[in-house]
């Protein structure tokens, strides 16, 4: 496309005055030996086009015009050849150059046909011999018109003559038109019958004298050979036209006796001397026994060529000099090529240039010797494969025995070379088999009275001979054990005589006199003469057999124990009387006595609910033209009141008199299930559950994005609140109070989130220490303060007067109580009330949080404890919630070994959350102090740390930018791991803090690189991710990163860090 484009341009070429050390006189003799040779070349194709269009019936026409196209485009490639001293058109030259040089070629490719016609026209001498010849011709045949003329003059004469024995001529017509081998009839101008010869009257079934006057069409009969429509008659037609008229294809004649004839015929009109049309004569032919030969030929030609396109093999036939001029379809198929492409001898291409050499040698052989030719080759298929072919070609002989064509054929051997070999690997994998199965094989010759065995059967039966050896039967014989002897000879005898199947089943004694247990079993062949050829067969060694025979006689009564402690009842009911017979176990399962009741009586055992499904199934197993196996589970009521759940399964048996098809026997067994039944309940009560988890699920995540948005919503609030509150610190610092709330809301949610995945993972551990009951719930309290102002509750709280030791993880413990805190605060109607009380008892610590809200319904108490169980707020504006909350505090109460309890009187009427925890003992408060931590060491005033902030979020990076600014601190931003390493190398940070995921590189290979370089071994990194579980930090820690906070990071949290922080300069 870019060449196309620039096809004009010549910016980037030079001029060709500029290439070189071109002098005037170089150059222009140059340019002007170019201009000659291109107004010569395109003077000569005017000329050549000029008389080429001027004479229509020049010979080779197309190919003058093709001379004057191929002699112009050489002219102008050297015009553009003068033209690019000045204007360097290279592409466009080149362009012209590949047109001359196509041209070029398809003139060589239509001189190749037209040399040798060229080559054949006659000289000049011989076209003067010509037309010498052809004007001696002219002259001779002007005398022979004078003397044309002479002779009419003299027949005129004779005229009268012939007038006179005109009668005589009529006779001799009709006597020749009786003695000619073609039917003749003669019209007159009305178009009935004047003259008709016994031919004619043989094919039509007409007489002269019947005939004559009659109009032709009644005479003679014509139809279509395919439509059997009636087909215009010639004659009348050569009446009516004037002309010769030949008759159509396919045509029938129906003589008058009904007998068809296929005919070919000609008519023609009968003037007189004048010219006048005085009848008309059709003559017409039995071409019936040609047109049947001539059919037949066609159809032994279409069976041909479908035969040779159904044959797998490639077929094809060639002259007698070797050109192949046809192949069949399977040949195109196979090659992948057409008949332009193979005729001749351009089947070489598809064959391995390896063997051609020796195929093109044999073949020529047997064109000159005119012997068949037989070899194997490969030839390529359509897919590049090679494959092996057996091709044979025979010559056809005309009578004289010259060869009239060469007929061939290629078969596919490659699956018969394959087949060889599996065949021979299954030979061998048979013999294997044999042996190791102790099977033996023979063949025995009933006209020469021996076996041939192998040697399997050899060593069965203790012969002293070679395999496959031909031994007297009589050795085989001897070694049958005498009492099967006479039975065995009998068998075989009777296999030859009757022509049955020869099965004998006997006992072999070798020398060591060890009896060994065989069947031999064989089958008669016979030859094309129906007399006995062989019997082939095999023996096998049952000794194991026989031995297992009696082992299973013996399993047999064990199986039939094993049913029977199978538990299963058995029945038969009789069709006609309707009477049920039972075993014991039946009985026992129903819970009834007697051996025999009534059908009804056991429908009656069925409960209502189950009866109508129950006689369903049995009148569809019951239909004697179409019975089903019985196949149904139901309840029955036993005597004693107790249900029991039972299968039964049960198949009719039918008796066939004639056409007529009866229920003879109804039989089945009985299986108590009741306890399957149970179990299968219980999977069904637990799908239900699952289901019902799954619903609460969904809920979950609809109420996910609701929680999510209701703190957004605020804050996105009050950021654009803020634009209009700039002139209000008061309204400002409200505004920042109410987004700093629904922030932190939106941070314990998530937090909440995190706990529950880690507990559901095991990965939730508790950092266990001494700690003081009043902090973890004065820390609580903090933390849910601002949303119980928010709701103007009234909390109050009672705290035992001595101090509590528990040993707890303060952090997780906190947040137990800040959770029911929070609930309170949310499911409380405004200016609610919510109690906070704690008391010991026996080394417990009971904590309570009590409010006056919603309340909890009965059937929620023990839900809600679940993972996403909560309940439907019961007042306009309530709160929604995830449903983790409750999951979260118990979880946490269990890991330190407590119990919680719910109570609630109802919807309304407020809920109490009670918690038992073990603690230590009672401490003074001055026991709980820690010792007073060393104050770190921080920066002098006078010190400003140089901190990067890298994160791919622009708007977090620049807010943390500004904030660290607000803090005194210098401040640069990068937004990938790339740019942090390059803004890095000049900026020299004393502080890193740096995102994880980030486009181009992350965090994790940005710090490795970091602390490869000198200036980065000892700044402070720390890394900014919204990943905090403790795998996350251990891959930070691997990375470099001396901290890892947890997004999003408290300012006072990252001011701490900072201030902490010498560097080392």
């Amino acid at each position: 496309m870019n060449f196309w484009m620039k096809l004009f341009d010549t910016s980037d070429f030079p001029a060709r005055w500029n290439c070189g050390n071109w002098t005037a006189g170089h150059g222009w003799l140059h340019i002007l030996s170019d201009l000659a040779i291109w107004s010569a070349y395109f003077a000569i194709p005017c000329v050549l086009i000029y008389f080429s269009l001027q004479k229509k019936d020049l010979p080779f026409r197309k190919i003058f015009l093709l001379f004057g196209a191929f002699i112009l485009l050489c002219g102008t490639t050297h015009l553009m050849e003068a033209i690019i001293f000045w204007w360097p058109a290279y592409r466009l030259a080149g362009l012209i150059k590949f047109a001359t040089a196509t041209v070029s070629w398809l003139t060589v490719l239509a001189l190749l046909p037209l040399v040798p016609r060229v080559l054949s026209m006659k000289s000049p001498e011989e076209l003067e011999q010509e037309i010498t010849a052809r004007k001696a011709a002219e002259l001779e045949l002007k005398h022979a018109n004078e003397s044309l003329e002479q002779r009419v003059a003299e027949r005129t004469a004779e005229l009268a003559r012939v007038n006179e024995s005109l009668w005589e001529e009529r006779e001799w017509f009709r006597t020749t038109l009786t003695s000619i081998g073609d039917a003749v009839i003669t019209t007159d101008t009305a178009g009935r019958v004047t003259i008709m010869n016994q031919v004619s009257e043989s094919l039509t079934g007409w007489s002269f004298e019947e005939a004559k006057g009659q109009p032709l069409s009644n005479v003679f009969n014509i139809i279509n050979q395919q439509t059997r429509e009636p087909v215009e008659n010639p004659a009348l037609r050569a009446l009516n036209e004037g002309a010769i008229i030949g008759l159509a294809n396919h045509t029938i004649l129906i003589s008058k006796e009904g007998q068809e004839y296929f005919i070919d015929d000609s008519a023609a009109p009968i003037k007189n001397d004048s010219g006048a049309i005085v009848g008309a004569v059709l003559i017409f032919r039995d071409i019936s026994e040609k047109y049947r030969a001539e059919m037949k030929l066609r159809e032994s030609e279409a069976k041909f060529t479908q035969l040779a396109d159904a044959i797998p093999q490639l077929a094809w036939m060639a002259d007698p000099d070797g050109n192949i001029y046809w192949y069949n379809s399977r040949w195109y198929e196979y090659t992948g090529t057409t008949l332009e492409q193979m005729q001749g001898w351009g089947w070489q291409s598809v064959h391995d240039p390896a063997t051609l050499d020796s195929v093109i040698e044999k073949w020529k052989s047997s064109l000159q010797s005119g012997k068949s030719f037989s070899m194997v080759f490969p030839l390529r298929g359509a897919d590049g494969e090679l494959r092996p072919f057996l091709t044979m070609s025979v010559p056809f002989r005309d009578e004289e025995g010259n060869i009239i064509r060469w007929f061939g054929t290629n078969t596919d051997i490659s699956k018969i070379r394959q087949i060889e070999e599996e065949l021979q690997e299954a030979r061998s994998r048979m013999e294997s088999t044999l042996a190791a199965a102790e099977i033996g094989t023979w063949e025995y010759d009933p006209t020469n009275n021996v076996v041939r065995a192998d040697a399997n059967l050899i060593k069965m039966f203790d012969v002293d001979a070679e395999a496959e050896t031909a031994l007297p039967i009589e050795i085989f014989l001897k070694n049958i054990h005498p009492d099967d002897q006479q039975r065995v000879s009998v068998a075989i005898e009777k296999a030859l005589t009757e022509n049955e199947s020869y099965e004998a089943e006997y006992q072999v004694l070798n020398k060591g006199s060890e009896l060994r247990w065989v069947i031999a079993r064989g089958r008669v062949e016979r030859n094309p003469e129906t007399q006995v050829a062989r019997l082939p067969g095999v023996v096998v060694d049952i000794t194991q057999q026989k031995i297992a025979e009696q082992a299973l006689i013996k399993s047999e009564e064990q199986l039939k124990l094993v049913l029977d402690s199978a538990e299963l009842g058995s029945w038969h009911l009789n069709p006609e009387t309707k009477e049920l017979q039972t075993d014991e176990r039946f009985r026992e399962i129903f819970g009834v006595t007697s051996k025999t009741m009534t059908y009804q009586q056991a429908i009656d055992i069925i409960p209502p609910e189950d009866r109508e499904r129950v006689l369903a199934a049995v009148e569809i197993s019951m239909n004697p033209e179409n019975p089903v196996p019985y196949s149904v589970e139901h309840r029955v009521i036993r005597p004693d009141g107790e249900t029991r759940w039972v299968f039964v399964k049960g198949r009719v048996n039918i008796e066939e008199t004639g056409d007529q098809k009866s229920l003879a026997s109804f039989d089945g067994t009985v299986m108590d299930i009741t306890e399957q039944w149970q179990v299968r309940e219980e999977l069904r009560l637990t799908a239900e559950k699952l289901s019902e988890a799954d619903r609460r699920k969904d809920e979950f995540l609809a109420t996910l994005a609701h929680e999510l948005r209701n703190p957004l919503a605020p804050i996105r609030t009050g950021l654009e609140a803020i634009k209009f509150a700039m002139d209000d610190p008061e309204m400002r610092e409200r505004i920042r109070g109410t987004m700093v709330r629904q922030t932190e809301q939106m941070v314990h949610l998530i937090d909440d989130l995190l706990d529950v995945s880690r507990i559901t993972q095991g990965k939730l551990h508790l950092r266990l220490a001494q700690v003081s009951l009043k902090d973890v719930i004065e820390s609580a309290v903090e933390a849910t303060q601002p949303f119980i102002e928010e709701s103007h509750h009234h909390l109050s709280i009672t705290l035992p007067e001595e101090p509590v030791v528990l040993n707890a993880d303060p952090t997780r413990l906190a947040q137990v109580f800040s959770n029911l805190l929070h609930n309170a605060s949310k499911y409380t109607r405004e200016n609610g009330h919510i109690w906070l009380n704690a008391k010991t008892e026996d080394q417990q610590i009971i904590i309570s949080v009590k409010d006056d809200g919603i309340g909890i319904p009965a059937e929620m108490k023990e839900l809600i404890f679940e993972m996403f169980g909560q309940i439907e707020p019961s007042f306009e504006g309530g709160y929604t919630g995830l449903g983790i909350g409750l999951t979260l505090v118990k979880s946490i109460v269990d890991m330190h070994g407590g119990t919680i309890q719910v109570h609630s009187e109802g919807e309304n009427k407020g809920s109490e959350f009670t918690i038992e925890l073990p603690f230590l003992i009672h401490e003074t408060e001055q026991a709980l102090q820690q010792d007073e931590v060393q104050s770190v060491k921080t920066l002098p005033k006078s010190t400003t740390l140089r901190i990067l902030v890298v994160d791919d979020n622009q708007a977090a990076a620049t807010m943390l930018k500004l904030i660290l600014e607000m803090f005194g601190y210098e401040i640069q931003v990068a937004h990938d791991g790339l740019e942090a390493l390059s803004e890095s190398e000049v900026f020299l940070p004393d502080v890193i803090l740096m995102d994880l995921g980030m486009p181009n590189m992350d965090g994790y290979t940005a710090a490795r690189h970091i602390r490869e370089q000198p200036w980065g071994a000892k700044l402070l990194l720390v890394a900014l991710s919204g990943w905090g579980q403790s795998d996350d930090k251990d891959r930070t820690r691997e990375a470099g990163f001396d901290h890892h906070l947890v997004k999003p990071v408290e300012p006072a949290v990252l001011k701490e860090l900072l201030e902490s922080y010498q560097p080392d300069r």
